[in-house]
């Protein structure tokens, strides 16, 4: 996949500064589930991009191809547009972003290893820079002045000759029409007025208040849960000893490849029912790949050869180094403990499979949905919600996103999965 770049933001995110009428809507950061299909007819008097989007009624929103786990970056990503798009801070919204190709980026529309803002902090800088400059450049054109002599300030162009003034709101169908700005002037970190200054979290007041969407939050029409058992080691398998027994609550009990799901009108009832079943495993290849074993392994391979850092040898060295100092560090595996478990909601549908999960990677949950049902990757709907941490384990292999699939399916009716800790 191409690196991300300003050519990159100027042409996929900007667009004519404000849109090409694309049409992507992201989710709202409340606790209300986000429409079942992405709006591909934008209305006349409001025209879209991928990541910025800015309205005639002047709001100004930006959808972040990145999950919020937590890690504050929807407000980092947020400051970075505001500063060079010359808008105060808290005027910013920010929606999160529906799995799309339009809004993968050198990681395919994925969050971790603490990259987003490295990744993130030109372009979106040059993706603000470009759009005060379209914008800019169209007041000049409807003015009929030179445009350097305009202003602009706290979300307005001003002609401080004329005294004129318009919003970006009242400029950006303009601006739209206008060729892109290819060599935006980024400001220097002594003009800065948001960066690098601190900034309330824009999604404090919504989690404080309960009113955040994560995964569990989701509810839709006819819904039901599931409660699932897997196997305790990857790649093992499980089986049912006895027939279950039945219950006026519970819809089903499956075996799946490597769990038993128990699908219920709660899961409090799913999740009682499925510890009364007597379930067996098979050990896969991966049985004792424990903390020892692994620890074991990785000391042989110092030594046999398999090391995968070429270093210089000791003796490379010994004639100029006064002195040795040898450490060892060791650090076990450990459990990705988020306080939110897995879980995800799925509707599969004739024509579209719809899913809500907290996923560091829409694009590869995506995938594996489709996958798991054998239907192209373009009949999978998917809207990310806020993360109750991810620390990588909600990242290439979201397990609870096809086990819904699977369910789903065999239902006819929205599963929401919910993992036991």
């Amino acid at each position: 996949m191409q690196p991300v770049g300003r050519r990159w933001v100027l042409q996929k995110t900007l667009a004519g500064a404000v849109g090409l009428g694309l049409g992507l809507r992201g989710q709202p950061l409340l606790a209300e589930p986000a429409p079942a299909s992405i709006d591909e007819g934008a209305p006349e008097h409001a025209r879209f991009s991928e990541i910025l989007r800015i309205t005639p009624d002047n709001r100004i929103v930006l959808v972040p191809p990145v999950a919020e786990m937590g890690q504050n970056v929807i407000t980092s990503l947020a400051a970075l547009v505001a500063e060079e798009l010359e808008v105060d801070w808290s005027r910013v919204e920010v929606e999160i972003a529906p799995h799309h190709p339009d809004f993968y980026n050198v990681r395919g529309q994925a969050a971790g290893n603490s990259r987003a803002v490295r990744i993130w902090y030109e372009p979106l800088r040059q993706l603000g820079a470009a759009a005060r400059m379209a914008l800019t450049e169209a007041a000049a054109q409807q003015w009929q002045v030179p445009v350097s002599r305009l202003l602009a300030t706290e979300g307005r162009i001003a002609d401080p000759v004329s005294g004129k003034t318009a919003t970006y709101g009242e400029l950006c169908q303009a601006a739209a029409a206008l060729p892109l700005p290819t060599s935006p002037y980024l400001r220097t970190p002594a003009e800065w007025r948001v960066l690098g200054k601190t900034q309330i979290r824009k999604d404090g007041e919504a989690k404080v208040t309960g009113a955040a969407q994560f995964g569990a939050d989701v509810r839709l029409p006819n819904m039901v849960y599931a409660a699932v058992r897997m196997a305790p080691d990857p790649g093992g398998s499980v089986a049912l000893d006895r027939t279950p027994p039945k219950h006026p609550d519970v819809l089903s009990v499956t075996k799946l490849n490597d769990a038993v799901a128990v699908v219920a009108t709660t899961w409090w009832r799913a999740n009682a029912v499925l510890k009364t079943l007597s379930i067996t495993h098979q050990e896969g290849d991966f049985a004792g790949s424990g903390n020892t074993a692994i620890a074991t392994e990785l000391e042989a391979a110092l030594t046999d050869g398999r090391g995968t850092v070429a270093m210089a040898s000791e003796q490379a060295f010994s004639g100029e180094a006064a002195g040795w100092v040898e450490a060892r560090y060791h650090q076990p595996f450990l459990a990705h403990a988020c306080m939110e478990p897995m879980t995800a909601t799925v509707s599969v549908e004739a024509d579209r499979v719809v899913v809500y999960a907290p996923t560091q990677s829409p694009k590869r949950s995506a995938e594996q949905v489709a996958a798991h049902l054998g239907r192209p990757v373009a009949d999978i709907q998917m809207f990310n919600t806020y993360l109750g941490g991810g620390f990588g384990r909600k990242g290439l292999d979201f397990g609870a996103t096809f086990q819904a699939a699977i369910l789903s399916t065999q239902l006819g009716r929205p599963v929401q999965v919910i993992w036991d800790r």
